[in-house]
């Protein structure tokens, strides 16, 4: 009788765990790399149509995506007054994105997030 009451305690402890840890994980805010990939498209046109990217820029930028998810933000991007026509003008953005417990410790995917843009220099203007 003993055996059995113990059994059904490790039964309701494993539920109660279980559950505590479901629920932790629908707490979790999801980070998406389509909403990385909007505020990284949104400052890279800003690129684009000013024909420059300061450094507040890239402040600005890797404390958005911060606040986003995404961790170890490196921001690379090419100083547009320095090109010559014909040339490419880069803007490149890396970074991780942090996992919640349960698919960190599940799954086996890939967390690192890149985002390349990539536009010819013409005449001084952007254009695809």
């Amino acid at each position: 009788m003993r055996e059995g009451g113990l059994l059904l305690a490790g039964f309701c402890l494993v539920f109660v765990l279980g559950a505590g840890v479901a629920l932790f994980e629908l707490l979790t805010p999801v980070v998406t790399k389509a909403r990385l990939d909007t505020i990284c498209a949104s400052f890279s046109e800003q690129m684009a149509l000013n024909q420059s990217f300061a450094d507040a820029d890239e402040v600005e930028l890797a404390s958005l995506l911060v606040g986003a998810g995404l961790d170890v933000v490196e921001v690379s991007v090419d100083s547009i007054e320095n090109l010559k026509r014909g040339e490419k003008a880069k803007f490149l953005v890396e970074g991780e994105i942090s996992g919640r417990l349960m698919t960190n410790w599940i799954s086996f995917n890939d967390h690192r997030y890149i985002y390349r843009f990539e536009r010819f220099v013409v005449c001084r203007k952007i254009l695809n």
